[in-house]
């Protein structure tokens, strides 16, 4: 079974290449959205103190997800088995516990590749998976995303690595 994370439209960037591993192994896709609880600074639900946060009691249905659905719909039509889970929590570390269960030996990952301030405020899911995942990840920069030139030794060595086709 693999694993496909799809927190952005990004994020479908990995179906093709995922779907294709999967279809390899006859493999089973679990298309996994983490949604993060946020409620607004400073916002006040009805019959609520100020100051106190109120969280949803559970994160959208899976099967109503719309994170979800293309990338299933997408595995579905190559005649996959497909799943669609939807967590709360912080990504990466969803997505590490996810894989983590019995039958999964793939995760399947979108990188913006950000780098600099953008990565500093932001964090990088996909390094914190690769760092603490015990399955191999199948990772896939984001369409319309271009590497980080800004330091010119970088580049030159991304230059030097071949594309795998």
């Amino acid at each position: 079974m693999s694993a496909a994370g799809c927190g952005s439209p990004a994020s479908l960037a990995v179906v093709g290449p995922a779907g294709e591993l999967a279809a390899l192994f006859a493999s089973e896709i679990v298309v996994l959205h983490v949604e993060r609880p946020y409620v607004a600074p400073g916002a006040i639900l009805p019959g609520m103190e100020a100051g106190v946060i109120a969280m949803p009691s559970q994160p959208t249905p899976s099967e109503e997800d719309e994170m979800t659905r293309k990338a299933a719909e997408a595995f579905g039509q190559a005649g996959l088995h497909v799943t669609r889970l939807t967590v709360f929590g912080d990504p990466a570390s969803e997505i590490i516990d996810q894989s983590s269960g019995p039958g999964v030996d793939l995760i399947a990952l979108t990188t913006h590749g950000r780098s600099g301030l953008s990565r500093w405020l932001t964090g990088s899911v996909t390094e914190r998976v690769l760092r603490h995942a015990d399955v191999p990840l199948l990772i896939v920069r984001a369409a319309g995303m271009e590497p980080d030139r800004s330091h010119p030794e970088v580049a030159e060595k991304r230059t030097k690595i071949a594309p795998i086709r």
